[in-house]
């Protein structure tokens, strides 16, 4: 999981403890330090970050690549401003992949929630993005990009942009649509973490 804007290390534990307990799985958490609403804004808006490129981007590119020469499938979910930065380190890791690019990619799912960038050009990966119509940083983003974005999109009427005490509730209450009808891949595995925890309980 990569944070978004105003996220310190404490909510990024409780990001990542509503993930798990949502998906029943465990989160590995990556932190996207915060320089404050008025940057991480302004941040959004330029498309930029002020964090040294070493340490974000290509520090999730580096990651990701690890997992998926580890691990038969690797999920990467974004909130806010870290989808400006998986944006970054899909380009990155796509370059570093070289003649594997294609058998790995497609190990590889990423979900964003209000996402802050302006595209997602990787048909290769399977990905959903998810945003509220009201929510400011998803319509300068994802929501104000429609056609630079690849995968599903999903939308809600609402404005609220925590993480926890918005987007998550939403999906687990099934709100977001897309215009075609398409179903959620991400939503499908709520449902079968649900199916297994009262399997476990019985």
């Amino acid at each position: 999981f990569l944070n978004g804007i105003c996220t310190d290390r404490s909510v990024l534990r409780l990001n990542g403890k509503a993930l798990a307990d949502a998906f029943q799985r465990k989160i590995h958490l990556m932190h996207n330090p915060s320089d404050g609403i008025v940057l991480d804004l302004l941040e959004c808006v330029v498309g930029l970050t002020l964090q040294p490129i070493s340490t974000l981007e290509s520090s999730v590119a580096y990651i990701l690549e690890e997992s998926l020469n580890k691990h038969k499938k690797v999920i990467l979910i974004a909130h806010s401003q870290g989808g400006i930065i998986a944006t970054s380190a899909m380009h990155t890791l796509s370059k570093q992949l070289g003649d594997n690019k294609k058998k790995l990619l497609k190990k590889l799912e990423v979900y964003t929630f209000a996402s802050a960038a302006t595209e997602f050009p990787f048909p290769e990966i399977y990905s959903e993005h998810f945003s509220h119509t009201g929510d400011y940083v998803a319509r300068i983003g994802v929501a104000g990009n429609r056609s630079e974005f690849s995968g599903k999109i999903f939308d809600y009427e609402a404005t609220g942009h925590l993480l926890n005490a918005h987007y998550l509730r939403h999906l687990t209450e099934n709100k977001f649509q897309s215009n075609s009808g398409l179903k959620s891949r991400l939503y499908g595995k709520i449902t079968a973490a649900r199916k297994f925890a009262r399997s476990n309980m019985q």
